[in-house]
């Protein structure tokens, strides 16, 4: 037997998986190594961007807007604001989240982001979560 999933258990879920209903944040980060997320991907598949006034951005629990729905979805805008280039000159080639010190997802860009300084900003409006 199977039992059909009502859109608000859904919703519900989405949210405990981020700990969004316990209050504990979630961290945006871009990656800089070219690779496509894949469901199997681990934290550690994943290199952090670094220099260039670079910083994580924390997505806390009352940033997320809810959709209740099929699929039932999370969503919230970030911005990532830069004082110079990326070390290396690296490339960002899409963006990861992260939650309690593990992975929740990962999305790649359409084309990777050259991050020269402080006029290339990356806007990210917005971040979809989806169950």
């Amino acid at each position: 037997m199977a039992i059909m999933l009502a859109n608000s258990w859904r919703l519900e879920a989405l949210k405990r998986q981020v700990d969004i209903s316990s209050g504990a944040p979630v961290q945006a980060r871009l990656f800089t190594n070219n690779r496509t997320p894949a469901a199997t991907d681990a934290l550690t598949d994943y290199t952090e961007a670094s220099g260039g006034g670079y910083a994580a951005q924390q997505i806390d629990s009352g940033d997320w807007e809810a959709v209740e729905a099929s699929p039932s979805e999370l969503s919230a805008s970030v911005t990532f604001e830069f004082t110079g280039p990326l070390a290396g000159a690296a490339q960002a080639y899409g963006v990861y989240l992260t939650s309690g010190g593990k992975l929740v997802g990962a999305e790649r860009f359409a084309g990777p982001a050259n991050i020269t300084g402080p006029q290339t900003p990356v806007h990210l409006s917005p971040v979809t979560l989806r169950n």
